[in-house]
């Protein structure tokens, strides 16, 4: 939500700082020409609309940069969700470098459930064709589970 809202006050920001250098422009550009250059000189009315352009166009521009700064920061900054994430990150590093410094004989071997449980259907499947006595069907079983 604090991206959305960086986004949008960012938007505010460009658009003022655009209405705001328009401002400037149409005001210095007007005295530019040869009509305003006679008003300027003649009617007071004139020059103070311009001037009033000119501030009102410098006002916009200044807001709208600071608007666009602040919608910068809030668009840049990391929200709490990134921050967590990243210190999850680093921990699982932590983990895994601690895991790399392991030898073999530090690891103990963990059988597959699956290949355990057919394993001990079999060794019944064997037991119930009689190929297995009660106590070899024990003593395979017993390995296997151990």
């Amino acid at each position: 939500m604090k991206k959305f809202f960086g986004i949008l006050i960012l938007f505010i920001g460009l658009l003022s700082l655009i209405i705001g250098m328009a401002c400037f422009i149409d005001a210095e550009s007007r005295n530019k020409t040869l009509d305003g250059q006679e008003q300027n000189e003649s009617s007071t009315r004139y020059r103070e609309d311009n001037n009033d352009q000119r501030s009102f166009g410098g006002v916009s521009a200044v807001i709208g940069l600071v608007f666009f700064i602040a919608g910068f920061s809030m668009v840049s900054a990391k929200t709490k969700n990134q921050k967590m994430k990243e210190a999850e990150l680093e921990k699982l590093k932590a983990n895994i470098n601690k895991l790399g410094d392991l030898t073999e004989g530090d690891l103990q071997p963990v059988k597959n459930v699956n290949e355990v449980i057919n394993q001990l259907e079999k060794l019944g499947a064997l037991k119930a064709k009689g190929l297995l006595t009660e106590e070899e069907f024990q003593q395979q079983k017993k390995k296997l589970l151990d």
